[in-house]
């Protein structure tokens, strides 16, 4: 196949623009597919890898005459790390071919060809090492099946002239996926926090809440707002909340506290009230305390008894763990030590075909006719 770069329709003035476009956007699969048309390849694709966990961050593959599959369950793109040793003197921009006789007779070929190349139907491959640093690495790839011809010299230069544009967007893919990270983990301080929760000074002053405990505030009916301050539908729970909180932010309790709320026929609701220990001094003398709601179905204990031939002092443990009570005040109500707690749990877990506590309280949940909001 002769491959003439100056005669070739496709305009790569547009093309790189595309790259950058790509990069900012995060919309591969154009630009891909136009590789594709370039070099008559059969998939084109473009991999972001964290070299310290040895994963793939990201990944683009556009396959020609098609969609945007994704790889094969069999291809393992973590042989791309036995890139490393061979190519360890490449930078950022270099080329490889697999198919020239370097790679071929490259100790590393085996495990590549077998992990990566056989089962994307690629086995020729020009490459460039597009983006590297301490924590991240990228590679471009053009591919062909072993049928097909290999590529050509005038091929290598159009690739050459495109690879130092895929430099630059790999860079900036880069650090906007480490802002997205970066991102997502501020968030998940705040809105992905797996329950709701509020943040609220000694008198139920809420100081912040994210969505999920704004739309409990608004909706659930053990607790609501009044003036921007927690307030409980009932007084008793009230006052002992107040307590629970000032005790906690006093330091005369322990680090968490543990407040249920078990009036309400079907639903039971757990604060769990911890005292925030991130705040500078400076920005703020008063501390604040950060209360977890988690809103619970009432299970059916009777069931659960007779399905699991369950005793009494099971029974109890059970609905304990429930509702979030450590093994301290499980061992004063059950009368055990906190070491007997241990392995009556142990037992329950098993009586009950679980793993751990967590899916423990998953399955008696399941025993419940509602359905829990916040868990």
């Amino acid at each position: 196949m002769d491959y003439n770069v100056d005669n070739e329709t496709i305009d790569f003035d547009k093309l790189i623009i595309e790259i950058y476009d790509a990069a900012l956007t995060r919309k591969w699969g154009r630009v891909l597919a136009q590789c594709n048309k370039v070099f008559l390849a059969n998939k084109t694709f473009l991999v972001l890898r964290d070299v310290i966990n040895d994963r793939e961050v990201a990944w683009r593959m556009k396959t020609a005459g098609d969609g945007c599959p994704s790889f094969p369950p069999e291809v393992d793109l973590s042989s791309l790390s036995a890139l490393k040793p061979f190519f360890f003197r490449l930078h950022e921009g270099d080329i490889f071919d697999t198919c020239s006789p370097a790679f071929r007779n490259s100790e590393h070929f085996t495990a590549i060809a077998g992990k990566v190349l056989t089962p994307l139907d690629a086995e020729k491959t020009l490459a460039a090492l597009v983006l590297r640093d301490d924590r991240y690495e990228a590679y471009l790839g053009v591919c062909r099946p072993e049928h097909d011809d290999d590529f050509s010299k005038y091929e290598e230069v159009a690739f050459k002239r495109l690879v130092p544009h895929f430099v630059r967007a790999a860079r900036f893919f880069r650090d906007e996926e480490i802002f997205r990270q970066q991102r997502q983990l501020a968030q998940g301080v705040y809105e992905h926090i797996k329950t709701a929760f509020v943040v609220c000074d000694s008198q139920l002053r809420v100081q912040a809440c994210n969505s999920q405990a704004e739309h409990y505030l608004n909706s659930g009916k053990a607790v609501g707002l009044n003036k921007n301050r927690l307030v409980f539908a009932m007084q008793h729970q009230h006052s002992r909340f107040c307590d629970k909180v000032q005790a906690c932010l006093s330091g005369a309790e322990k680090e968490e506290v543990v407040h249920v709320v078990d009036d309400n026929v079907d639903v039971i609701e757990i604060f769990n009230i911890h005292k925030l220990s991130s705040q500078a001094r400076e920005e703020r003398r008063e501390p604040l305390a950060v209360i977890n709601i988690v809103s619970r179905g009432k299970p059916d204990w009777q069931n659960i008894q007779s399905c699991y031939a369950l005793n009494k002092r099971e029974v109890l443990i059970a609905r304990m763990l429930y509702k979030c009570a450590s093994y301290l005040d499980i061992a004063a109500a059950a009368g055990l030590t906190t070491g007997d707690v241990e392995i009556q749990v142990q037992r329950l877990i098993k009586a009950m075909g679980v793993k751990n506590e967590e899916t423990l309280i998953d399955k008696l949940a399941m025993f419940s006719g509602t359905a829990p909001k916040f868990a």
